[in-house]
């Protein structure tokens, strides 16, 4: 049986010194460069035109000094003959002196253990955990494992993985996004780019701040609605500023069910050209449980900025969804962690960056090398903070100014929650819904 550079020579009857003296025949004749002869699990015996050889320790005179990936190529030929579906002799059509040859079927020899068979590479995402690049190759083997551990390392798989019917945590992985109307740091529009940097980071809601919906200058097209397309997302979108058919604002993204509570504007700005500013506010429901998200970009100007702020920590907005339940407050706030300005969200809730025991806070602007983080993600007191991160890989740096900020967070079961927040807001004003 065979195919390409390997053949398989069944004959059961055939005692182990005819097969040997075959095996001598096969090559010294030039009919087979390379013939396997099995000897115990761990090894095998390799005949040539050069002589015999044992494998795997004498895997240089049979594969070549300079071999790459002399040793487990030398294992593999021994993991090849010791298959249990592998015949009494093993036909080898690869030659390291000279031209391969292969069975019919098969025109070349690209299944041989030879440097160039066995020298691939493979595109994968800069944070695959691939402790064996240290040795400056991985095996496929390796490299499944790889994939396996990316995904375990995910925090909700492994709640989820380990959850019984008496778990109260409920895992929910949000992120908050300035994408610069998905123009990045190459001067390159690229919805795509941005829906991978999303993707990626397998996150179950994500606030996005400057957004086209549609505009000229981006090709007319709807970005909010166009990224929860390519990633197969619920989303919400509210203009913070509109001309005509024109409008630019932020959206929350999400894959579990979502309803709309309110969206607004905040304090008008002082001066007549300066950007107007909202919030947008939904509630998701994760495994049964309601979450309040609200999303936000405020002014780069200090005194716009305080008046935002004081317009969104007030009843209206801060002080109504907190009321609510668990709540998580995204977006670019233009603050940094020094400001007076943000010590007024931080007495009120929970910066996810500086929850002891967590990683040390990292900047998020600007994105090709961060010097400050003005993206922050809040949370109510009720939430367990996990982990939290900034999303700096290569694709990320170039697809916007700012670098996405990535929270785990666990939400804790109840049984009999109080009405949702979209029927207090309805009670409080149906006109803001």
């Amino acid at each position: 049986v065979a195919n390409g550079p390997v053949g398989f020579f069944y004959s059961p009857a055939v005692g182990e010194e005819p097969r040997q003296r075959l095996a001598i025949r096969l090559v010294s004749e030039r009919y087979c460069p390379l013939v396997l002869l099995p000897d115990t699990e761990t090894s095998t015996w390799a005949y040539s035109a050069d002589g015999v050889y044992h494998l795997p320790e004498d895997a240089a005179e049979v594969l070549g000094e300079t071999h790459p990936f002399r040793d487990d190529v030398a294992m593999d030929l021994v993991r090849l003959a010791n298959h249990v579906d592998a015949g009494s002799l093993v036909l080898c059509g690869w030659d390291k002196a000279g031209d391969s040859i292969a069975f019919p079927q098969q025109h070349g020899a690209h299944a041989g253990p030879g440097t160039e068979e066995t020298h691939a590479f493979v595109t994968a995402p800069a944070e695959l955990p691939l402790a064996t690049v240290k040795r400056g190759y991985a095996r496929p083997i390796e490299l499944r494992q790889a994939v396996l551990d990316y995904f375990a390392k995910d925090t909700h798989t492994q709640i989820r993985a380990g959850a019984d019917s008496s778990d109260s945590r409920v895992p929910v992985r949000v992120m908050t996004y300035n994408v610069h109307a998905c123009v990045g740091m190459d001067n390159r529009l690229s919805i795509e780019r941005i829906a991978r940097v999303i993707a990626r980071s397998r996150a179950d809601i994500v606030a996005l701040q400057e957004l086209d919906a549609p505009r000229q200058r981006s090709g007319g097209v709807d970005q909010a609605r166009e990224i929860a397309r390519q990633l197969e997302m619920i989303h919400h979108f509210h203009p913070a500023w509109s001309c005509e058919e024109e409008q630019f604002g932020d959206a929350i993204l999400s894959r579990h069910p979502v309803k709309l509570v309110k969206a607004g504007p905040l304090a008008a700005p002082r001066r007549p050209n300066g950007e107007p500013r909202g919030v947008l506010w939904v509630e998701v429901t994760v495994d049964g449980q309601p979450l309040q998200v609200l999303n936000t970009h405020l002014a780069v100007t200090p005194k716009d900025r305080l008046r935002q702020l004081e317009s969104l920590v007030g009843d209206d907005w801060l002080g109504l969804a907190m009321a609510t339940g668990p709540l998580v407050l995204c977006g670019d706030f233009n603050l940094g962690p020094t400001s007076s300005q943000y010590r007024v969200l931080s007495k009120r809730l929970i910066d996810t960056q500086v929850v002891e025991g967590l990683s040390p806070a990292q900047p998020t602007w600007l994105s090709w090398r961060p010097v400050t983080r003005i993206d922050h993600i809040f949370t109510t007191a009720d939430l367990e903070v996990l982990d939290t991160y900034v999303v700096s890989n290569q694709l990320a740096k170039h697809a916007s100014d700012h670098l996405p900020l990535v929270a785990d967070l666990v939400l804790p079961i109840v049984q009999n929650t109080n009405v949702s927040a979209s029927r207090i807001c309805m009670a409080s004003d149906e006109r803001e819904i």
